[in-house]
């Protein structure tokens, strides 16, 4: 009897995990964190043709948070050009300011004016008819609460909503280590940090699903946060891979906001840039607990390259 109930039991653990949902985004298009041809058009084309490769295969749904000056030695046709391989590719894109600022650093104004700025060259270059979301660069929404409320009321009157993150992460400092790297031609180092990512992914999403269900009470879509660049053009499909394992279908950043618990109550207010679960976990008086951090190795390699 008893065995029969941990079998039972084990089923439908095995059914919850197989019904798990979860976004997939990425920050600082076109290109970065890539080395020294990060901002190359006929690199970035190749890597972001790579990088989309598994998304337009299976149809896979994807949105890219776009930085319309990134990569600013490019021509607005050629940053116009690597952003229409997203599109062709089945990605939304959306807005993520026109020159990448820092809100802890930039007045209300200056930063609304970017974000304005942005959804304005996207639909001029894009001809895309309406941007619906925005996503803070950094996950710096305020740190004062007369900033934050300041911001979420110029988003709203901008009709766009900001793009919650529940996954966080640090890609985009194993991505600025493989690149340096694969710039050397050290293949040995950069499969290492490579692997290294990849569990670490494994690691953070396993913290969040515990996490997840302790702060908001249930189970929730999941939004991950990744970059795009070399590292991930390289090892999406390992990503991809490790989460499917994880027992992931791929929904939409729309779908998975429509969930619930997307309209808790953001608790944080502070310099940091956080998961959103750990600011609904606040709102509710609930003490941070922190994903797992990058291995140390890995950071001092960052610190010392």
């Amino acid at each position: 009897m008893i065995r029969s109930w941990v079998l039972a039991c084990s089923l439908f653990g095995s059914l919850l995990a197989a019904d798990r949902q979860i976004a997939v985004t990425f920050d600082d298009l076109p290109f970065a964190q890539s080395g020294k041809t990060t901002c190359d058009p006929e690199q970035a084309s190749k890597r972001t043709i790579q990088l989309m490769k598994p998304f337009r295969e299976r149809k896979i749904p994807v949105t890219g948070f776009v930085i319309a000056n990134g990569c600013s030695p490019m021509s607005d046709e050629k940053r116009a050009d690597i952003l229409r391989l997203w599109v062709d590719a089945g990605a939304l894109l959306e807005n993520h300011t026109f020159t990448h600022p820092d809100f802890n650093k930039t007045s209300v104004a200056d930063y609304t004016a970017e974000v304005e700025r942005t959804s304005a060259w996207m639909k001029k270059w894009l001809h895309l008819s309406q941007i619906h979301f925005f996503r803070s660069p950094y996950l710096h929404v305020g740190e004062t609460q007369e900033k934050k409320s300041a911001l979420e009321s110029s988003l709203k009157a901008s009709g766009l909503k900001q793009g919650v993150v529940t996954i966080d992460n640090a890609d985009w400092l194993f991505a600025n280590v493989y690149a340096r790297f694969r710039d050397r031609g050290d293949e040995d180092m950069a499969n290492r940090i490579s692997t290294e990512y990849v569990n670490y992914l494994n690691e953070v999403m396993s913290f969040f699903e515990k996490r997840t269900p302790q702060v908001v009470g249930q189970d929730i879509p999941h939004v991950l946060l990744l970059h795009a660049n070399w590292l991930n053009a390289d090892h999406i499909q390992d990503v991809l891979n490790m989460l499917e394992r994880r027992g992931y279908k791929f929904i939409s950043l729309a779908d998975a906001m429509n969930h619930p618990a997307y309209q808790m109550k953001d608790g944080y207010v502070g310099t940091n840039g956080i998961s959103w679960i750990h600011r609904w976990g606040l709102a509710k008086g609930m003490p941070i607990e922190w994903e797992p951090d990058v291995p140390k190795w890995v950071q001092e390699v960052y610190k010392n390259q």
